[in-house]
């Protein structure tokens, strides 16, 4: 992040910080994808995730203490992974809650049962090879399938497009408050303010999220 911002790109890499716990913007377009906690917006599907990650290792030993083989924890960890799949499409925040800590859960299970439970034999190291590749694979076709279905908020924002939309609006200001930008870009960003504000004379455009200049 620069310490002063002068240039277009000064503009764009301070406006397109995130808060720190979370990986996309916290607005209200966003709230499904948002956890409040003691006053503190997280990221739901990372804490949630994580919070699956962190109980799996627990989950995994009293089966391991009552007999259960590696195969059938493997399996329990597989379908914990199915919500995900409906999860694309449904974006009730309950169901999406609970989809993302079984991911965290089922994904935890899943590898370890395979890396510590199976034999240190021949078998296990082909066991444990397979479950690597295996779990790549899936996360790969996951992410594919997330990508084409899933439509992020800010593909229909009416509220301008990240970074240049009310979500930054305050930030824009105080950074035309500090003086510091240079006369292209302070113009850019005056025009895109009064834009987001409803006094603009002058319509500012972008044709992707890349684009800094009107």
């Amino acid at each position: 992040m620069p310490t002063e911002v002068r240039t277009f790109d000064d503009l764009s890499s301070t406006l397109a910080r995130y808060p720190a716990s979370a990986h996309h913007p916290a607005c209200k377009f966003h709230h499904h994808h948002i956890i409040n906690l003691a006053g503190k917006e997280y990221c739901l599907g990372c804490l949630c995730m994580n919070t699956g990650l962190a109980l799996s290792l627990p989950i995994i030993i009293p089966f391991h203490l009552a007999g259960v083989n590696h195969w059938s924890i493997m399996l329990l960890g597989f379908l914990l992974y199915l919500p995900t799949l409906a999860q694309i499409k449904v974006q009730w925040k309950p169901f999406k809650m609970l989809s993302r800590t079984a991911l965290g859960l089922g994904s935890g299970i899943f590898l370890l049962s395979a890396l510590l439970l199976a034999p240190l034999d021949q078998t296990g190291v082909l066991t444990r090879i397979g479950a690597l590749l295996f779990f790549m694979a899936v996360a790969n076709i996951s992410l594919r399938l997330r990508a084409r279905y899933s439509r992020s908020p800010c593909d229909s924002c009416p509220e301008g497009r990240f970074l240049y939309c009310t979500y930054k609006l305050a930030e824009m200001e105080r950074i035309l408050a500090s003086g510091e930008l240079e006369g292209e870009p302070r113009e850019f960003l005056q025009a895109t303010v009064a834009q987001l504000k409803g006094g603009a004379t002058q319509s500012v455009t972008f044709t992707n999220i890349g684009d800094l200049r009107p």
